[in-house]
């Protein structure tokens, strides 16, 4: 018999502005969703590009992966500050493989997935032009 074992993940508490994952062209903050600042029914993950390359990338994540929920935030490296396409999720445990454990998840018909950051970046060194599921 074969018993698969499930890991139960923990959202992490909520903290506004804190990094909770960090690749060289990625950032994953906790912030709140414009319009709902302050609120618990506000908290949201926000994938930061950290680079012109690795917003495009986003971009092209985004629509493979159905999810549209896109904000300008201003971003700051090194220093310097810009206006960014960032992708918006939800605060909910469902979304922690894909944004600090690497998991790649295509969407289903007529379904959204959260893309990883580790696959934007394995996409960037591979083919910066195109965005796939997998290698």
């Amino acid at each position: 018999m074969h018993i698969e074992q499930r890991r139960e993940l923990d959202l992490p508490s909520f903290t506004k502005g804190a990094i909770v994952k960090e690749t060289p062209n990625y950032r994953v903050v906790m912030d709140y969703k414009p319009g709902d600042e302050g609120k618990a029914s506000g908290q949201r993950f926000f994938i930061e590009p950290l680079s012109d390359e690795a917003e495009r990338m986003l971009a092209l994540a985004a629509l493979k992966h159905n999810v549209l929920n896109i904000n300008y935030r201003e971003i700051e490296v090194r220093k310097v500050k810009a206006l960014r396409k960032s992708l918006r999720a939800d605060f909910i445990a469902e979304n922690l493989p894909s944004l600090l454990f690497g998991v790649t998840q295509a969407p289903e018909e007529g379904a959204d997935t959260i893309p990883s950051p580790e696959r934007m970046e394995e996409c960037l060194n591979s083919h910066p032009e195109t965005y796939t599921f997998s290698g």
